[in-house]
Protein backbone atom coordinates (compact mmCIF):
# COMPACT_ATOMS: atom_id res chain seq x y z
CA UNK A 1 0.00 0.00 0.00
CA UNK A 2 2.94 2.35 0.61
CA UNK A 3 4.24 1.96 -2.94
CA UNK A 4 0.74 2.12 -4.41
CA UNK A 5 -0.16 5.33 -2.63
CA UNK A 6 3.13 7.02 -3.54
CA UNK A 7 2.80 5.87 -7.15
CA UNK A 8 -0.72 7.23 -7.48
CA UNK A 9 0.43 10.59 -6.12
CA UNK A 10 3.34 10.62 -8.53
CA UNK A 11 1.26 9.78 -11.60
CA UNK A 12 -1.36 12.37 -10.66
CA UNK A 13 1.40 14.95 -10.20
CA UNK A 14 2.61 14.28 -13.73
CA UNK A 15 -0.97 14.60 -14.94
CA UNK A 16 -1.33 17.85 -12.98
CA UNK A 17 1.70 19.31 -14.76
CA UNK A 18 -0.28 18.79 -17.97
CA UNK A 19 -3.86 19.46 -16.83
CA UNK A 20 -4.83 21.23 -13.61
CA UNK A 21 -8.03 19.21 -13.17
CA UNK A 22 -5.87 16.23 -12.10
CA UNK A 23 -5.96 17.70 -8.59
CA UNK A 24 -9.62 16.66 -8.39
CA UNK A 25 -8.55 13.07 -8.95
CA UNK A 26 -6.11 13.36 -6.06
CA UNK A 27 -9.01 14.42 -3.86
CA UNK A 28 -11.08 11.52 -5.19
CA UNK A 29 -8.28 9.07 -4.46
CA UNK A 30 -7.96 10.35 -0.89
CA UNK A 31 -11.69 9.93 -0.29
CA UNK A 32 -11.64 6.45 -1.82
CA UNK A 33 -8.56 5.42 0.19
CA UNK A 34 -10.54 5.96 3.39
CA UNK A 35 -12.73 3.01 2.44
CA UNK A 36 -9.81 0.61 1.84
CA UNK A 37 -8.36 -1.13 4.85
CA UNK A 38 -4.58 -0.76 4.87
CA UNK A 39 -4.55 2.04 2.32
CA UNK A 40 -6.31 4.29 4.80
CA UNK A 41 -3.07 4.67 6.81
CA UNK A 42 -0.96 5.59 3.79
CA UNK A 43 -3.19 7.89 1.77
CA UNK A 44 -1.17 10.89 2.91
CA UNK A 45 1.82 9.53 0.97
CA UNK A 46 -0.05 10.32 -2.25
CA UNK A 47 -0.21 13.96 -1.19
CA UNK A 48 3.51 14.03 -0.34
CA UNK A 49 4.45 12.38 -3.64
CA UNK A 50 2.13 14.74 -5.53
CA UNK A 51 3.63 17.80 -3.83
CA UNK A 52 7.25 16.75 -4.41
CA UNK A 53 6.89 15.96 -8.11
CA UNK A 54 4.66 18.92 -8.97
CA UNK A 55 6.59 21.32 -6.70
CA UNK A 56 8.01 23.45 -9.57
CA UNK A 57 4.49 24.35 -10.71
CA UNK A 58 3.14 24.66 -7.16
CA UNK A 59 5.92 27.08 -6.18
CA UNK A 60 5.53 29.08 -9.39
CA UNK A 61 1.76 29.42 -8.88
CA UNK A 62 2.21 30.43 -5.23
CA UNK A 63 4.72 33.13 -6.15
CA UNK A 64 2.95 34.44 -9.24
CA UNK A 65 -0.69 34.14 -8.17
CA UNK A 66 -0.67 33.57 -4.41
CA UNK A 67 -2.28 30.15 -4.81
CA UNK A 68 -0.27 26.96 -5.41
CA UNK A 69 -3.26 25.29 -7.12
CA UNK A 70 -4.02 28.26 -9.37
CA UNK A 71 -5.47 27.46 -12.79
CA UNK A 72 -6.45 29.92 -15.50
CA UNK A 73 -9.58 27.87 -16.21
CA UNK A 74 -11.00 28.49 -12.73
CA UNK A 75 -11.95 31.99 -13.84
CA UNK A 76 -14.68 30.39 -15.96
CA UNK A 77 -16.27 28.30 -13.19
CA UNK A 78 -18.74 31.00 -12.23
CA UNK A 79 -19.04 32.79 -15.56
CA UNK A 80 -22.05 32.53 -17.87
CA UNK A 81 -19.94 32.40 -21.02
CA UNK A 82 -16.36 32.06 -22.18
CA UNK A 83 -16.30 35.72 -23.23
CA UNK A 84 -17.52 36.86 -19.81
CA UNK A 85 -14.79 34.87 -18.08
CA UNK A 86 -12.12 36.49 -20.24
CA UNK A 87 -13.42 40.04 -20.01
CA UNK A 88 -13.53 40.45 -16.24
CA UNK A 89 -10.65 40.45 -13.74
CA UNK A 90 -10.30 37.24 -11.74
CA UNK A 91 -10.59 37.81 -7.97
CA UNK A 92 -10.12 34.28 -6.70
CA UNK A 93 -12.34 31.20 -6.77
CA UNK A 94 -13.95 31.73 -3.36
CA UNK A 95 -14.73 35.40 -4.08
CA UNK A 96 -16.17 34.49 -7.48
CA UNK A 97 -18.27 31.72 -5.92
CA UNK A 98 -19.61 34.04 -3.20
CA UNK A 99 -20.49 36.75 -5.73
CA UNK A 100 -22.17 34.19 -7.96
CA UNK A 101 -24.33 32.91 -5.11
CA UNK A 102 -25.24 36.48 -4.14
CA UNK A 103 -26.05 37.49 -7.73
CA UNK A 104 -28.12 34.54 -8.91
CA UNK A 105 -31.22 33.01 -7.39
CA UNK A 106 -31.37 29.38 -6.32
CA UNK A 107 -33.67 28.68 -9.25
CA UNK A 108 -31.18 30.10 -11.76
CA UNK A 109 -28.35 28.04 -10.28
CA UNK A 110 -30.47 24.87 -10.38
CA UNK A 111 -31.47 25.64 -13.97
CA UNK A 112 -27.81 25.91 -15.00
CA UNK A 113 -26.95 22.68 -13.16
CA UNK A 114 -29.92 20.78 -14.63
CA UNK A 115 -29.24 22.06 -18.14
CA UNK A 116 -25.57 21.10 -17.82
CA UNK A 117 -26.42 17.60 -16.59
CA UNK A 118 -28.84 17.08 -19.49
CA UNK A 119 -26.46 18.35 -22.17
CA UNK A 120 -23.55 16.43 -20.71
CA UNK A 121 -25.73 13.31 -20.71
CA UNK A 122 -26.45 13.75 -24.40
CA UNK A 123 -22.75 14.33 -25.15
CA UNK A 124 -21.87 11.31 -23.02
CA UNK A 125 -24.23 8.99 -24.94
CA UNK A 126 -22.97 10.36 -28.23
CA UNK A 127 -19.35 9.83 -27.16
CA UNK A 128 -19.92 6.14 -26.44
CA UNK A 129 -20.71 5.35 -30.08
CA UNK A 130 -18.42 5.51 -33.12
CA UNK A 131 -18.36 8.84 -34.95
CA UNK A 132 -19.20 7.10 -38.22
CA UNK A 133 -22.77 6.46 -37.05
CA UNK A 134 -23.73 10.13 -37.36
CA UNK A 135 -27.08 11.15 -35.87
CA UNK A 136 -27.78 7.69 -34.44
CA UNK A 137 -24.81 7.88 -32.07
CA UNK A 138 -26.87 8.76 -28.94
CA UNK A 139 -29.18 5.76 -29.47
CA UNK A 140 -26.27 3.38 -29.88
CA UNK A 141 -24.64 5.03 -26.88
CA UNK A 142 -27.74 4.32 -24.82
CA UNK A 143 -27.51 0.61 -25.69
CA UNK A 144 -23.83 0.61 -24.71
CA UNK A 145 -24.66 2.34 -21.42
CA UNK A 146 -27.34 -0.27 -20.65
CA UNK A 147 -24.78 -3.00 -21.35
CA UNK A 148 -22.38 -1.24 -18.97
CA UNK A 149 -25.03 -1.22 -16.23
CA UNK A 150 -25.59 -4.92 -16.91
CA UNK A 151 -21.85 -5.41 -16.61
CA UNK A 152 -21.85 -4.08 -13.05
CA UNK A 153 -23.98 -7.02 -11.88
CA UNK A 154 -21.87 -9.27 -9.66
CA UNK A 155 -18.78 -7.14 -10.40
CA UNK A 156 -16.36 -6.33 -7.59
CA UNK A 157 -18.09 -3.81 -5.34
CA UNK A 158 -14.91 -1.86 -4.65
CA UNK A 159 -14.18 -1.61 -8.37
CA UNK A 160 -17.68 -0.30 -9.04
CA UNK A 161 -17.33 2.34 -6.30
CA UNK A 162 -13.97 3.47 -7.66
CA UNK A 163 -15.29 3.65 -11.24
CA UNK A 164 -18.39 5.56 -10.10
CA UNK A 165 -16.33 8.04 -8.09
CA UNK A 166 -13.86 8.60 -10.94
CA UNK A 167 -16.63 9.04 -13.51
CA UNK A 168 -18.86 11.10 -11.23
CA UNK A 169 -16.17 13.68 -10.47
CA UNK A 170 -15.53 14.32 -14.16
CA UNK A 171 -19.18 14.21 -15.18
CA UNK A 172 -20.45 16.66 -12.56
CA UNK A 173 -17.56 19.08 -13.02
CA UNK A 174 -17.92 19.29 -16.79
CA UNK A 175 -21.72 19.36 -16.60
CA UNK A 176 -21.38 22.62 -14.66
CA UNK A 177 -18.79 23.74 -17.24
CA UNK A 178 -21.14 23.21 -20.22
CA UNK A 179 -22.01 26.93 -20.73
CA UNK A 180 -18.28 27.63 -21.16
CA UNK A 181 -17.15 24.65 -23.22
CA UNK A 182 -18.56 21.25 -24.08
CA UNK A 183 -17.35 18.39 -26.22
CA UNK A 184 -16.45 14.73 -26.45
CA UNK A 185 -12.86 15.37 -25.35
CA UNK A 186 -13.91 16.31 -21.83
CA UNK A 187 -15.36 12.85 -21.29
CA UNK A 188 -12.25 11.01 -22.49
CA UNK A 189 -11.35 9.79 -18.94
CA UNK A 190 -14.83 8.24 -18.50
CA UNK A 191 -15.48 6.51 -21.82
CA UNK A 192 -12.92 3.66 -21.51
CA UNK A 193 -14.31 2.70 -18.09
CA UNK A 194 -17.89 2.52 -19.39
CA UNK A 195 -16.79 0.52 -22.42
CA UNK A 196 -14.98 -1.98 -20.16
CA UNK A 197 -18.17 -2.58 -18.16
CA UNK A 198 -20.18 -2.70 -21.41
CA UNK A 199 -17.87 -5.41 -22.75
CA UNK A 200 -18.42 -7.39 -19.54
CA UNK A 201 -22.18 -6.86 -19.90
Amino acid sequence: FINQSASVGGWLALAYLTKASAVFLLGGFLVWSLSVRGLRRWGWLAVVSFAVISSPLLVRNARAFGNPLYSFNTRFLFADSFEQGLSRPFRGTWTEARDYLNTYSGRSILRRAASGLAWEGFIFLRSLAPATLGDSRPLVGLVILLLALLGTIQADRQLICLAAMWSGIFYLFFAWYVPIAAGDRFLAPIIPIVLLFAARG
